[in-house]
């Protein structure tokens, strides 16, 4: 697996993308038992007068979780998928399927600090623009299985 490993590309519609920086080996032996691995995620937003780079807070079991909820709503057209930190407060990417074809996305990143400093957007694409998304997810998750000898990523 090569770094950075690009997740979700929205750079086109709104100057953002996701990424993984690192995959730490697993150094406790719970997380040896059950090739429990952590990742370094990384948002990038860039649009005119605003630049970030932001460490996400959350885990290759949150992806998981998102990323499993993302393929049954792309199959179904229907329903949310939310990607977000255990507190539900610092990272926030949701996508949501409509039965017409149409996908509205908001994301919502804080920027740790003294003060609290969010970066959001939102915007709506059709479901097309999200077959690439599952496709790199799947290909992130098979290449994590290949590495970890087995297809279970806690959440």
């Amino acid at each position: 697996m090569e770094f950075p490993y690009i997740l979700i590309d929205f750079e086109e519609k709104e100057g953002f993308v996701l990424y993984v920086a690192g995959i730490d080996v697993p150094t406790t032996s719970m997380a040896m038992q059950y090739g429990i691995h952590r990742a370094d995620f990384r948002a990038v937003f860039e649009v005119p007068g605003v630049s970030a780079n932001i460490h996400c807070d959350f885990t290759v079991g949150n992806l998981f979780k998102f990323y499993t909820r993302l393929v049954k709503c792309y199959n179904e057209v229907a329903g949310m998928a939310i990607l977000e930190d255990y507190s539900c407060e610092r990272t926030m990417l949701s996508i949501d399927f409509a039965r017409t074809g149409h996908v509205a996305i908001d994301g919502k990143f804080a920027i740790p600090g003294g003060m609290v400093n969010l970066i959001g957007f939102g915007f709506e694409t059709d479901q097309t623009y999200i077959r690439h998304i599952v496709n790199k997810l799947k290909r992130f998750f098979d290449e994590l299985a290949e590495i970890q000898g087995f297809y279970d990523f806690r959440v």
